[in-house]
């Protein structure tokens, strides 16, 4: 079942109960059509953990985009390995990030999406390299002392 957040692993989460989706059948796919559990499972821990804002905005940017946005890396674990390599746990363990799969046309697209609806408040572009290794990176993670937002960066 899809369940409010109790453990204290978002710490700073202010908005809309985090939720724990517990299994693939718990998906509230009514919401989120054009997502899967599995899109948005820390690939480490297998948990499932989503903000409900942030999940909307997604899917407001997907619906605006009319094509199928393939996603990497949604929610991540503090101990993801990605996560422990920080100084500390950034935006996808805070269920507040995801990495989209894309290049071209379809990131500038995306891109110019979040920018235009201003809820985005972090885009990171990776587009060097191999295509199929090229990303972009959204988030809604507040400023902190680490660093103001809105920002934008390259990989």
């Amino acid at each position: 079942a899809t369940l409010p957040l109790t453990e204290n692993v978002m710490t700073e989460h202010t908005r809309e109960q985090a939720l724990n989706i517990r299994s693939p059948e718990d998906w509230p796919s009514e919401r989120w059509p054009n997502f899967t559990w599995e899109e948005f499972s820390c690939k480490h821990t297998k948990e499932c953990i989503v903000d409900p804002e942030f999940m909307d905005e997604i899917q407001a940017i997907r619906n605006e985009l009319c094509d199928y946005m393939t996603i990497s890396s949604g929610y991540r674990h503090p101990d993801h390995p990605d996560e422990q390599n920080k100084r500390e746990p950034g935006g996808h363990s805070r269920a507040l990030a995801v990495d989209i799969k894309c290049y071209g046309m379809t990131a500038f697209l995306i891109t110019q999406i979040a920018l235009r609806r201003g809820n985005i408040l972090g885009i990171g572009i990776s587009q060097a390299g191999p295509r199929d290794k090229r990303f972009l990176h959204l988030d809604m993670k507040p400023s902190t002392h680490l660093g103001p937002r809105p920002w934008i960066w390259s990989y």
